[in-house]
């Protein structure tokens, strides 16, 4: 298997055809305590690297906070970390080794749904048309952060949103949107959260309307591939998505708008493309080999086409 220059490796067949190689993999594996999940090999910058690397063992490659095992009682971050934020007015109603949800009821409807998400990559706009045109065949629309900044979005109900920490909670236009649209605010504990206008949010946005969460999985990438993970989770059975992308080569960063939401918003996460690339296969590795292994969930990529869509038509090939 190979994605975006990156191969999967075959432990017991490169110890036959490539013993310095497996010597190395052996190698890696040992420093990096890898117990679990796939490892890679990038053809581009030599490197290894696995799917499943937390931030405890190796920063630069890493996507996940930590082990399956620890991850319930991760520190903050865990169960104990969701329920004790002082934040936090809902009880935890979903707790596993990948994700920590409250206030499952409002999450419910989501089982079995057709969702599409819409992320401030440049094919968010550039296949308006196309995603527009097949609105009727979703049930639900979700979106992340500046979402209500985005003109082609104004007529478009987002039903469940994500919004990070960079987001001015007292912003009029997204108090009058999300109210308008009566959207269900996610909100991940991972991220620090310290503005009053925050916590001024809480205490007046309904309560039903929002729930508090955790995933295990942290790529560097944005908050769409969580997004993406959560709705794994939530049991949804279709998940189209678009503005997905990822970042173009380092040629052409200055040319390309990074988020259609935000004109003059900077990259987030690695600016290095090679690390991106890394980052996305980890996130598909995840999303269709271990979380979804019974594929249970079908993906469709608007913005497979596009030049630099990272993705391309890795999850219909799974």
């Amino acid at each position: 298997m190979e994605w975006i220059n990156c191969k999967k490796i075959d432990l017991q067949n490169i110890s036959i055809t490539n013993p310095l190689l497996f010597e190395r993999c052996i190698s890696y594996i040992q420093k990096n305590k890898i117990t679990e999940g796939n490892l890679w090999f990038d053809g581009v910058t030599d490197e290894l690297f696995a799917t499943n690397c937390t931030y405890e063992t190796d920063d630069k490659n890493s996507a996940f906070l930590t082990t399956r095992e620890k991850y319930l009682k991760f520190g903050d971050k865990g169960h104990y970390g969701v329920s004790s934020k002082h934040y936090v007015d809902q009880q935890v109603s979903i707790s596993d080794s990948e994700s920590i949800f409250t206030n499952a009821s409002s999450l419910q409807k989501y089982k079995n749904s057709k969702v599409l998400i819409i992320g401030a990559g440049p094919t968010a706009q550039h296949y308006e048309r196309e995603w527009k045109s097949n609105l009727d065949n979703y049930d639900y629309v979700w979106s992340c952060n500046h979402f209500f900044k985005a003109d082609f979005l104004k007529g478009v109900r987002i039903d469940l949103a994500t919004l990070g920490n960079e987001v001015e909670f007292a912003d009029p236009d997204l108090l009058a949107r999300i109210s308008k649209d009566n959207t269900t605010i996610g909100i991940e504990t991972v991220i620090s959260r310290n503005k009053d206008s925050f916590f001024k949010f809480l205490n007046k946005y309904d309560k039903k309307n929002r729930f508090f969460f955790s995933t295990r999985y942290f790529g560097k990438i944005g908050s769409i591939p969580r997004m993406l993970a959560a709705s794994v989770r939530m049991g949804v059975k279709h998940v189209s998505f678009v503005g997905v992308d990822g970042i173009p080569p380092k040629s052409h960063q200055e040319k390309i708008t990074n988020s259609v939401f935000q004109r003059n918003k900077k990259i987030t996460g690695p600016s290095d493309y090679d690390s991106y690339r890394r980052q996305y296969v980890m996130l598909w590795d995840y999303l269709l080999n271990d979380l979804d292994s019974n594929k249970n969930v079908t993906f469709y990529n608007y913005g497979k086409e596009y030049e630099f869509n990272m993705t391309k038509n890795i999850p219909e090939n799974r």
